[in-house]
């Protein structure tokens, strides 16, 4: 009969100590389940990092608005000037240092270089 009692008092710590296993299990399973929720929350408060810049921050290309205004007249005053140029060298038969003498005389505002450099576009 005590042998019996024995058994029975070793299986009752056993189990009693199985139970409080399976409730240290459980709370160690709630606890990283928890811990899990916290840190998820914390990363969704957290914003992804961005590499572009943002775009009020980037600096804008000039718009050229600066500077002297274009002639309006340049294109027509251009086109004349091929014209005298070529009624200079190939009807007249002036060279082409003493045609640039004359287109100078006729377009004085006008360096020369500006007028060899419209010459050649």
């Amino acid at each position: 009969m005590e042998v019996l009692l024995i058994i029975i008092l070793i299986l009752v710590v056993i189990i009693a100590n199985l139970k409080v296993n399976l409730n240290i299990a459980n709370i160690k399973k709630d606890y990283w389940r928890e811990l899990a929720i916290k840190s998820n929350n914390k990363l969704k408060k957290i914003e992804p990092i961005n590499n572009n810049p943002p775009e009020q921050n980037t600096t804008k290309p000039a718009k050229n608005k600066g500077g002297r205004p274009k002639d309006p007249k340049i294109a027509k005053l251009r086109k004349q000037l091929d014209i005298d140029y070529y009624s200079l060298t190939e009807k007249d038969g002036y060279k082409r240092s003493k045609a640039l003498d004359l287109l100078e005389e006729k377009y004085p505002n006008w360096a020369r270089s500006t007028i060899e450099t419209y010459l050649k576009k």
